[in-house]
């Protein structure tokens, strides 16, 4: 296995943080992405403290996580999306750019999707970050599963979608 470093932009959140302790048990170098430092180095430390010794994992602000990895994980709420891809677009331009985002409201009876324009999250990240080298994966995983003590996720499937090999 070839180790990447892999910035998990909204590594602050459930998802981002399952997904990042999951890349850095697996060998991977992490880079926790948020909009405050601080919350992004105290939620690397809880990872690397999880992961293990030989983890590495460190934690800032989004727009140097994305300059400094190989790959960029977008785990982030739907709201803001565009604004931060935007934001993001010169740093993102040649990586491998994976987007986990469902574009989700809430109301008194729970989650439901949203329209988009672009038709996913994705294609409007694909859209806002033309130069990025984009795919749609993790969707579907749980926090809480990404999270638990279980050394292997072999009940999940992952579905990737994309448009460059």
């Amino acid at each position: 296995m070839t180790p990447y470093k892999i910035a998990v932009i909204g590594g602050t959140g459930p998802q981002g943080k399952g997904l990042a302790y999951r890349f850095a048990t697996s060998g991977h170098t992490v880079v926790i992405g948020s909009r405050s430092d601080e919350r992004a180095q105290d939620t690397a430390a809880d990872i690397a403290r999880r992961a293990g010794e030989n983890a590495s994992v460190s934690g800032t602000d989004n727009s140097t996580a994305a300059q400094s990895a190989d790959v960029v994980v977008l785990a982030v709420p739907y709201q803001g999306h565009a604004e931060l891809v935007a934001s993001l677009a010169g740093q993102l331009a040649s990586k491998v750019l994976i987007s986990c985002v469902n574009p989700l409201g809430f109301d008194k009876r729970g989650p439901y999707g949203l329209d988009v324009a672009d038709g996913s999250a994705a294609e409007e990240a694909r859209r806002l970050a033309p130069e990025a080298r984009l795919a749609g994966a993790f969707h579907h995983l749980s926090a809480v599963n990404l999270w638990s003590e279980a050394e292997f996720l072999d009940h999940e499937d992952v579905l990737v979608c994309g448009d460059d090999e």
